[in-house]
């Protein structure tokens, strides 16, 4: 155990399947029918944090595994280590890109291959930064698969250099910030439209960096006599930029720093979870890591599941409650049985790919793990 944690200093940790659920659950409330109150809708739009949240989490997981096998064996396996994302990722995330092309449910237009070839190479946050979203909100979201996998490419040497070096990965880290500062001043000054800033890695690394950087601090940071002060400073901080300086998708200079307040509120949360029990055991309850175990299923069926619905709502409601776009539900009742309704076909169809589709590569990805992680 780690001193002044509740958690092992390596390992699985249960909380952190609970705040992956958290993380998923934000993304999904983002992505939702839209609520007739103006309060609850703006902070609807603002949950695009989710997606940071889950960047933070990776980060963090997969570099704290890195280091205590640099550590223990004085070297990374990049074979074993691309081994076990391709075995995480790969098979869901194929099956649904492959599967519903085929069917033809995605209508790409006049674009169809460009967009198809940037889901099978992972460049598709790059095509949708410069060519703007496909045509296909089902699978839309996966921009952030491409995003992590191109992450997972330096990881592993951002993870060695920080055991060789502590000082050296602290300044690559801040080089690449300024990097990102400025392909952010370029974008705004040249009005490149959203969602180049949002989904461009080299240009919004935070999340995935403040992972990163949490996991070779984590000592550091959990015996830290004034970490409370420091979480509740870093959560007042981030939540202002978050909240009051603009919009994810409106143009403005606030696109410039609005990245470091959702990675901020991200990392203040991994903190204070890893810092006391009375936040991890919840999180760490069976039913709630369950369903941040099957949280990769839960993200790429949550818009299919939403897609169903924007078809079935009309027809098993009062039409008169939705309104014409199929998004924006005037009568709370029925928002609450729509969100109910998806949530719950969400999960039946993350459960069954985790069962019937996932499992078996995560037992396979087992035989590649240097210590023990989650268990399959």
């Amino acid at each position: 155990m780690t001193a002044g944690s509740s958690v092992p200093s390596s390992g699985y940790i249960p909380a952190l399947d609970g705040l992956r659920f958290v993380a998923f659950f934000l993304v999904f409330l983002h992505h939702s029918f839209y609520t007739p109150l103006d309060g609850l809708s703006y902070f609807q739009g603002n949950m695009w944090f989710g997606v940071e949240l889950f960047f933070l989490l990776s980060g963090f997981l997969i570099t704290r595994l890195l280091l205590v096998e640099r550590r223990e064996t004085g070297r990374i396996s990049w074979k074993r280590y691309g081994l076990r994302r391709i075995l995480r990722i790969w098979p869901l995330y194929f099956a649904m890109i492959l599967v519903f092309s085929a069917t033809g449910w995605f209508n790409f237009e006049d674009n169809y291959w460009p967009h198809f070839l940037s889901f099978i190479t992972f460049t598709n946050n790059i095509h949708s930064a410069f060519s703007g979203w496909p045509n296909a909100p089902v699978i839309s979201p996966l921009w952030t698969i491409s995003s992590e996998e191109q992450f997972y490419l330096v990881l592993p040497f951002l993870a060695g250099l920080a055991v060789v070096s502590r000082r050296a990965f602290l300044g690559v880290a801040a080089a690449w910030l300024i990097v990102a500062l400025v392909f952010r001043f370029v974008f705004i000054l040249e009005d490149v439209p959203y969602p180049a800033i949002w989904v461009f890695t080299p240009a919004k690394p935070e999340a995935l960096l403040a992972g990163v950087v949490m996991a070779v601090f984590e000592r550091q940071m959990l015996v830290w006599r004034w970490k409370w002060l420091a979480i509740a400073a870093l959560t007042a901080v981030s939540v202002w930029i978050l909240f009051f300086t603009g919009l994810l998708w409106e143009p403005g200079w606030h696109q410039a720093f609005l990245y470091f307040g959702s990675a901020g509120l991200a990392a203040a949360m991994l903190w204070a979870v890893l810092s006391t029990p009375i936040l991890s055991a919840p999180l760490g309850w069976r039913p709630i890591a369950y369903l941040g175990r099957i949280s990769f299923g839960l993200y790429v069926f949550h818009r299919l599941a939403m897609y169903l619905a924007d078809w079935l709502v009309p027809q098993i409601y009062d039409r008169d409650a939705v309104s014409a776009n199929g998004w924006v539900v005037d009568d709370p009742w029925v928002w609450i049985q729509g969100f109910v309704l998806v949530f719950a076909v969400t999960v039946v169809f993350a459960a069954l790919s985790y069962q019937f589709l996932e499992k078996p590569f995560l037992k396979l990805k087992t035989r590649f793990e240097f210590i023990e992680g989650r268990p399959v």
